[in-house]
């Protein structure tokens, strides 16, 4: 499925899915790519420079007749082989996920960067990690400011 503008994106409800990185002013394809575990993601790139204008849109965030009319990427198309074995755990019987240790958000040449074969358990667990020490640290350095503005208030 093709979307002309970004107002268009928006438009169809896939706003908060698109977090503009190029500047090519071109139309926007609704792509999708089956992973290695079976699971079917969805992402929207610019027609133009190919680049992923933002994360992987939730499957129940589409309708059916969206979901079908979605180009079929040709890039990293399948994974790994369901045979291959998790590199931290072992396991192999439902498949792995490629893990990109530098994530596409915040690398632009995160491609360049290792990656890691995980099962399904394994990544999420990982990234079910990352995303609570951020937030602690988030926590810990809000509270620290804090402690800085109460300190430098008593000094006044």
């Amino acid at each position: 499925m093709i979307y002309q503008t970004i107002d268009c994106v928006r438009a169809a409800g896939l706003g908060k899915w698109a977090h503009l990185r190029c500047q090519c002013e071109a139309s926007f394809e609704l792509v999708t790519r089956m992973q290695s575990n079976g699971i079917r993601l969805y992402r929207l790139k610019c027609t133009k420079c190919k680049q992923g204008i933002g994360g992987a849109i939730a499957h129940g965030s589409l309708p059916m007749e969206v979901r079908n009319q979605a180009i079929p990427c040709g890039q990293h198309l399948f994974g790994p082989h369901p045979s291959q074995k998790c590199d931290r755990c072992g396991e192999w019987k439902f498949g792995v996920e490629r893990h990109h240790w530098a994530p596409r958000n915040f690398f632009a040449d995160a491609c360049e960067w290792p990656t890691s074969l995980l099962c399904t358990s394994c990544h999420r667990k990982w990234h079910k990690v990352m995303r609570e020490q951020r937030r602690v640290s988030d926590e810990e350095q809000s509270a620290y400011w804090d402690q800085e503005a109460k300190t430098n208030q008593s000094r006044i």
